[in-house]
């Protein structure tokens, strides 16, 4: 019913919300097919659709509809219940979708496979500036397909990491992308629980050498005191004040930080 009724005015459409309708199979199928029976014709520019399951179907259908859209900007298929060869299905999609702005595709089943297939897959000359994966786990190499999005990335300018549970490999290619990155300014790493080995490297490649972002998400990230020292120096050595570093620990030399720079920021994290 829901999608021969959005089939009748779904040319029209300047925005769809049917985010937590707890829709799946058949449902979600129909509404997808409805927006990709636009032929490129479609005015769409946002849509809502977490919390339903997409399915293998409905993952099709939507990538139908990504091929052809050119106005959406802004797509929330978090919470969808999104396999790795889902996550497949709809790369192919957003490989022509260069209008998008922004995707949250947040606590998500995908995990390395999926990742690599999406990060690889996003257009280079395309639109995409805002990206959320929290509570994916993406792994090592989902993280080092993140850092080759971020290198050819022309337009990223935030992107959220937070609980992805990124190991050290990943966690260091993303570190080494934003190292070069010219439009990153908002980065959260946070619940990326890897030590300060790590921690030193992150503090290195996007403290002292980038120079774009603005927040950097630090917390949970198994932070002690060598790490701690990294960040209190790294921070007190720059000559802008630009950049927010979040941190969920005390420790003195960050303290010291704090009071010299105000650019530090202790934050609750649960």
């Amino acid at each position: 019913m829901l999608g021969l009724a959005l089939a009748e005015s779904v040319g029209e459409l300047r925005s769809l919300n049917v985010a937590d309708c707890q829709l799946r199979g058949k449902a979600v199928t129909a509404i997808c097919r409805s927006l990709a029976s636009c032929q490129g014709r479609s005015k769409l520019r946002r849509l809502k659709m977490y919390k339903n399951e997409i399915g293998d179907a409905g993952a099709k259908a939507l990538s139908d509809f990504l091929l052809l859209s050119k106005q959406l900007r802004y797509l929330d298929i978090s919470e969808t219940d999104l396999t790795d060869e889902q996550a497949k299905i709809l790369a192919t999609g957003f490989a022509q979708c260069s209008s998008l702005s922004t995707l949250r595709i947040c606590e998500n089943p995908f995990q390395s496979a999926g990742a690599v297939a999406l990060f690889d897959a996003f257009p280079t000359d395309g639109m995409l500036r805002k990206l959320h994966l929290n509570e994916c786990r993406i792994g090592d190499e989902g993280g080092e397909a993140a850092g080759r999005f971020i290198r050819r990335s022309q337009h990223i300018c935030c992107i959220n990491f937070i609980e992805c549970e990124i190991p050290p490999r990943g966690v260091k290619a993303i570190a080494d992308a934003v190292a070069g990155s010219d439009s990153i300014s908002d980065l959260g790493l946070e619940g990326s629980r890897v030590g300060d080995e790590v921690i030193e490297y992150v503090v290195e490649k996007m403290i002292v050498r980038n120079r774009s972002l603005r927040r950097l998400g630090m917390c949970a990230m198994n932070m002690e005191q060598r790490g701690a020292k990294a960040v209190a120096s790294a921070v007190m050595g720059r000559t802008d004040r630009k950049l927010m570093v979040e941190v969920d620990r005390k420790f003195p030399e960050i303290d010291e930080a704090v009071k010299a720079t105000g650019c530090i920021r202790y934050a609750c994290y649960y």
